[in-house]
């Protein structure tokens, strides 16, 4: 593990306040360890914490590249391109967040299962 990363560790100990006065996750909970281990080479132990983590470097990895082509295009052919992203990418955000959420609070609190705990 690169050295840059072993302090992270440090933050997991510390509680979530929402989750402390509660008793359920909010919609947040599992995002910090998501990329602790995504930054560790873990992708799938990242997706399972938080499978936003893993939408939001597919999403700036494409919008990214999107951008660029039009930049390319707008020198290659004098004409720029402007790439704006669709509201779908913040709609399918908000899924992912909320369909999370609801998962692991339906887990929690009809099944009793810590999802976070026992990854």
């Amino acid at each position: 593990m690169p050295a840059m990363f072993s302090k992270i560790p440090a933050v997991f100990g510390r509680p979530c306040m929402f989750h402390m006065l509660t008793k359920i996750y909010c919609p947040g909970c599992g995002g910090t360890r998501a990329v602790y281990y995504l930054l560790t080479g873990h992708p799938v132990l990242s997706f399972l914490y938080h499978p936003f983590v893993i939408y939001t470097l597919f999403a700036v990895c494409w919008i990214t590249l999107r951008y660029a082509i039009s930049l390319i295009r707008g020198l290659v052919c004098k004409t720029p391109v402007s790439y704006r992203p669709s509201a779908g990418w913040l709609w399918a955000a908000l899924w992912i967040v909320l369909g999370n959420w609801a998962l692991k609070n339906f887990c929690l609190i009809v099944l009793h299962v810590d999802l976070l705990s026992i990854l």
